[in-house]
């Protein structure tokens, strides 16, 4: 039996900050929490927000299942015009596997802002649950019954047109492989003057059994709605790898521009990886 439940929904208020959305109760009749779907939107329309989001589920009761900590698929920014938001509905579900579960655990799920909106925020989440044997279909679930870990690096700006930004630099402990790589990019304040992102993507890392890897990010374009109104559909990328990794692995990560960056322009990656074993 594979169900979905309702996790919680609740305002994630403005600032750029974590916040706990809610807890919720494992079924009693579930032995597995086979994924999850979060979902965030911005509940006031107006300039200069790139609707960046992480989100990340806790939990005192459920042993081993941490870190997940993902990169959420970014609203957008929007132009000049107020109530001109431009919302990317691509709501992605993450295939889990959390194993064992007994039923009636409390799990946390935590939505974290990385820029400050004028207004509240809104989040949502639906979980999956499963009894013994159950896997979701191949398309929703590459590796069905692999339980999944996820690590997001910090919040990183854009570089100068040619230029590599800094260094985001993260820590993946206990894994033993790298199976996808997410990367999201957005601007918080769109501009009439036109402001795409695109170029590439590099992670490196000593822990690594080939250095470094590298992608082409999928492009955020500008818009021009109306009179001087832009806005952009910043949409994630998501590209499947499969690179064993040290037991600590430090990873680099750098986006270097192909277009002229503005300050506001910034972007964020993580990786699923799994444990040995799994």
């Amino acid at each position: 039996m594979i169900l979905p439940d309702f996790v919680a929904e609740a305002a994630t208020g403005a600032a750029a900050a974590p916040v706990n959305i809610g807890n919720f109760i494992v079924a009693e009749w579930a032995s597995t929490i086979l994924g999850f779907r979060p979902s965030f939107c911005t509940t006031v329309s107006t300039p200069g927000e790139s609707g960046m989001w992480t989100w990340q589920l806790q939990s005192n009761e459920v042993k081993g299942m941490l870190p997940i900590d993902f990169v959420g698929q970014p609203v957008g920014a929007h132009g000049i015009a107020a109530n001109n938001d431009s919302y990317s509905y691509v709501n992605h579900y993450q295939p889990l596997n959390i194993t064992p579960i007994y039923g009636g655990e409390t799990v946390a799920f935590w939505v974290d802002l990385e820029d400050a909106n004028a207004g509240d925020g809104q989040a949502a989440a639906t979980v999956w649950y499963g009894q013994p044997g159950d896997q979701m279909p191949a398309h929703w679930d590459p590796l069905p019954g692999t339980q999944r870990y996820g690590l997001a690096s910090p919040w990183t700006a854009a570089g100068a047109i040619g230029a590599r930004s800094g260094v985001a630099q993260f820590n993946v402990v206990g894994g033993e492989s790298i199976i996808r790589v997410d990367m999201v990019m957005a601007s918080a304040a769109a501009s009439i003057a036109g402001d795409a992102i695109t170029g590439q993507f590099e992670l490196q890392s000593t822990g690594f059994a080939s250095s470094p890897m590298r992608f082409t990010c999928g492009s955020v374009t500008p818009a021009i709605v109306g009179t001087g109104e832009q806005r952009q559909a910043p949409i994630m990328t998501r590209d499947i790898v499969y690179m064993p990794i040290d037991r600590y692995c430090v990873i680099d990560a750098y986006h270097d521009s192909n277009a002229t960056a503005f300050a506001t322009d910034y972007w964020q990656v993580d990786v699923e990886f799994l444990r040995p074993g799994e």
